[in-house]
């Protein structure tokens, strides 16, 4: 199983909890929409018209994800971008194409639109991952601090496993065992002792030990 497996196991675990909590706002939000009369309903109209013109954008990446191109997905999340910012479909895009240019080795590109996502994208899950690969770009780089910033150190979302084992990775490039060696053990706390990714965790935890003995 990947990391790409476990990041999006996170999202997953994170649009489930998001719609456990808000999903009556949604209800109520349709509700209210097709209850609604007059101007509102033109206004909704058009937006729901965006909506659905920026699905049909992304749709037609699907090609492009499933190849790995790079060169189409950041066109087309430049175009997603310029003509529909505040859609979800926009960071989801600029994350494809992060991921695309990352593995042709254009790390300029993929930190460029890590960065967009991580700034612009409404979707919690999405932003998450984006701040999550940026700060692997930035390890990558050898840029610890700024990698290191990008972490929150006491995130206790589906995110927060990932965010400890990063920076567990940072420290120990970094030389700092200890430290590296409570941020392990704060990922291993938050994930169950039969996932796969705990067992990732001890391997790196066995790592340190013998590296100290």
């Amino acid at each position: 199983m990947g990391i790409y497996d476990f990041e999006e196991q996170a999202q997953l675990a994170a649009v489930k909890a998001w719609w456990k909590e808000n999903g009556w706002l949604v209800i109520l939000a349709v509700l209210v929409f097709l209850g609604s009369l007059g101007g509102f309903h033109g206004w909704r109209y058009y937006q729901a018209q965006q909506s659905l013109a920026a699905a049909r954008a992304y749709a037609g990446l699907e090609p492009a994800i499933l190849a790995n191109d790079a060169k189409k997905l950041l066109a087309g999340a430049a175009e997603l971008r310029s003509r529909h910012p505040k859609s979800p479909y926009a960071a989801r895009a600029a994350l494809a194409a992060a991921k695309a240019s990352y593995e042709s080795g254009d790390l300029a590109s993929a930190k460029r639109e890590l960065e967009w996502t991580m700034r612009h994208a409404t979707e919690e899950a999405i932003q998450s991952t984006a701040r999550l690969r940026l700060a692997r770009v930035l390890m990558e780089e050898q840029k610890f601090d700024e990698a290191l910033a990008l972490l929150p150190s006491n995130d206790a979302g589906p995110f927060g496993r990932l965010y400890d084992d990063l920076r567990g990775d940072i420290l120990t490039a970094l030389g700092r065992t200890e430290e590296a060696r409570k941020a392990y053990q704060q990922a291993a706390a938050k994930t169950a002792k039969e996932d796969a990714f705990r067992s990732l965790i001890e391997l790196k935890l066995d790592a340190l030990a013998g590296a100290g003995s």
